[in-house]
């Protein structure tokens, strides 16, 4: 959290840039709790690959940590004896492929989506090291909270399979609102930040306003104006936007087992309201920054078109908080995560090499910070509601996006919300299917 107060104070002083904290000497690097020093590691010149990452500039986020990342290989060759080399982009089934051949024994997968290289299935079938059989819960407590939270989310079977620095402290894809001010202004509606600082934005505080402002401007007998963007378009937005009421597809019950939870009350009370807001004709494909919809919902780089192209007046809230949840969440997409593969001849060395290279401080070097400036903020508000959302997110978001669980949900929950069946017939009907597939996967 000392992270995360540092970047407010930043945040409130945009107009500064970070003095150049991150250039670190050898000399000055201590390694965080339970990893090796670079005096402690000799890969024999061993070469060791860094899977995900761009030595190139053209797809290089980090501006001008390139170079000190770079200066950083050049050092780390040196003081843990090894070639240091990169494949920049990996698929799923090229990963597999390459950990089946033998050829990812000095292998560090960096900051992945979990998806997008099948992180599931790796781990299931025993493909990735598991960390934590020698990093004690103090490095966790070392990394940045969103980091950390990643990481402890994707544990599977009591062990964590994830570690190293992408995130820091601020998950990028944590969902926020904005909403269309000066519409709600002309149509005498509540401001939601008013709301949201009196704790009362609320699913019913939401609905209220989008009915209310949903209508015909121009009497030509035709709705032309909308309280949302679609959350109910997909199974997919649906499932996504389920932690707002505080519940997710899958819980870990009493016995420590994974078990299917969109048969309980919290979850058809949920699909239940969406379905009632759908029917409302509150939703609507249209832009949020075509200025005819009050609110949207986006992870901040979704919301620059708005900065970009709006022309009227807009802020920023949390979703709002359903009628089970017990604080404000803001659902993540993105569980970036750095593995091992399960075949590395030095699992220790290798988490101690990416520790030296990428360090909690470095996902905060200035064009970081003004890409998020430069997305979507124009006033200390946005700051301020963006910040309490780094405060409040612990790792929320459902972990089993685009795996078979949620290909097996989507006629159920989108039958629910076309009203073809009732929310518990319908998850009572997928259930077996479901919790056969978690206790597969958790061999359970």
């Amino acid at each position: 959290m000392k992270h995360v107060r540092a970047i407010l104070g930043l945040f409130l002083v945009a107009a500064l840039l970070l003095a150049p904290a991150y250039l670190v000497s050898a000399d000055d690097y201590t390694p965080p709790p339970g990893v090796l020093g670079p005096g402690e590691v000799d890969f024999g010149g061993e070469t060791v690959t860094l899977v995900g990452i761009d030595f190139g500039t053209a797809k290089w986020e980090w501006g001008s940590f390139h170079d000190v990342f770079l200066e950083r290989v050049a050092e780390a060759e040196k003081l843990f004896n090894c070639k240091i080399t990169n494949i920049a982009r990996i698929t799923d089934a090229e990963l597999l492929a390459r950990i089946l051949a033998g050829e990812s024994t000095a292998d560090i997968v960096y900051g992945q989506q979990h998806r997008s290289i099948g992180y599931f299935k790796l781990v299931s079938e025993g493909m990735l090291f598991p960390v934590s059989d020698f990093l004690p819960d103090e490095y966790y407590e070392f990394l940045g909270k969103a980091d950390a939270a990643v990481a402890r989310r994707l544990a599977h079977k009591g062990k964590i399979y994830g570690f190293g620095v992408y995130h820091g402290d601020i998950n990028h894809s944590m969902t926020i609102w904005a909403y269309n001010k000066s519409m709600l202004e002309r149509e005498g509606q509540p401001d939601p930040w008013e709301l949201w600082q009196n704790g009362e934005w609320t699913y019913d505080a939401f609905e209220k306003i989008a009915i209310a402002v949903t209508r015909d401007t121009d009497g030509d007998g035709t709705i032309d104006q909308w309280g949302s963007t679609d959350i109910t378009a997909n199974h997919r937005n649906i499932i996504r936007f389920l932690p707002t009421n505080g519940v997710e597809v899958a819980r870990v019950d009493e016995n420590g087992n994974m078990v299917f939870n969109l048969d309980s009350p919290a979850a058809i009370e949920a699909l239940n309201i969406y379905k009632r807001w759908r029917d409302a004709g509150i939703f609507t494909n249209q832009k949020f920054e075509n200025g005819r919809v009050a609110f949207n919902g986006a992870h901040i780089a979704g919301h620059r078109f708005a900065k970009q192209t709006l022309q009227d007046e807009y802020g920023f809230v949390p979703p709002p908080m359903g009628p089970s949840a017990d604080r404000f969440y803001y659902p993540t997409f993105g569980f970036e995560i750095s593995v091992l593969p399960a075949n590395v001849k030095n699992p220790q060395g290798l988490v101690a090499l990416l520790s030296y290279l990428i360090r909690p401080d470095d996902s905060w070097v200035e064009a970081r910070e003004q890409a998020l400036m430069d997305y979507a903020v124009t006033k200390r508000e946005h700051w301020e509601m963006y910040m309490a959302a780094v405060e409040e997110f612990a790792g929320e978001g459902d972990i089993f996006d685009s795996t078979a669980l949620w290909d097996m949900l989507n006629a159920p929950i989108m039958d629910v919300i076309t009203g073809k069946q009732g929310a518990v017939a319908s998850m009572a009907q997928v259930k077996p299917q479901a919790q056969a597939w978690l206790d597969d996967l958790f061999d359970q």
